[in-house]
């Protein structure tokens, strides 16, 4: 299961879907790497800037979930990873990425639709794949993952998938496609 969340968040990593983020409005008179923020003013988190910073990841254009795995195999959450949440809590004196790493754990603003999407998100990903061998009329070589820009957001290319049932998953004499293989 922990090779299942990396290619997860990698995934929303990596399609970067909304690069400037949601607009928030900062709650009080800040001051951030020498700039004066007046309360109320609207600002947009960058997170294409964190999502895709050299620091944070190894080779950001490049699909690797096994970044995010320790030594031991086990799922490492990135603290830079913030594709559902990007509470705007500016503090004095503070880095970019002391913001990115201290403020988000202390005073985060989440989507309230986080740990939905992340429960849908897992469950069809751990139904579809034991299930199904997915598979492109291309060569691997001729598909092209990077996002295409679109105004505020980005979009996946469009390219053809093909699933084909696992032997064990085929329905043959039983009245549900989703029962276990037989016990031998």
């Amino acid at each position: 299961m922990p090779y299942t969340d990396t290619v997860l968040h990698e995934i929303q990593r990596f399609a970067d879907i909304m690069p400037l983020g949601v607009p928030h409005a900062v709650t009080q008179d800040t001051e951030f790497q020498g700039y004066h923020i007046p309360k109320g003013t609207t600002v947009f988190p960058l997170l294409h800037s964190v999502l895709h910073d050299p620091d944070q990841f190894q080779d950001p254009s490049y699909f690797q979930p096994e970044r995010l795995l320790d030594a031991g195999g086990a799922f490492r959450r990135s603290p830079a990873f913030l594709p559902f949440s990007a509470g705007i809590c500016l503090n004095k004196g503070k880095s970019k990425y002391q913001l990115t790493h201290t403020v988000y754990k202390t005073r985060r603003r989440a989507c309230p639709g986080e740990a939905l999407a992340r429960a849908e998100l897992f469950l069809y990903q751990r139904w579809l794949l034991p299930r199904f061998s997915p598979t492109s009329p291309l060569p691997s070589a001729a598909l092209h993952l990077q996002p295409r820009d679109s105004g505020f957001g980005k979009q996946p290319p469009a390219f053809q998938l093909i699933l084909q049932p696992l032997e064990h998953f085929r329905p043959k004499d039983s009245p549900h496609p989703d029962s276990p293989p037989p016990v031998a």
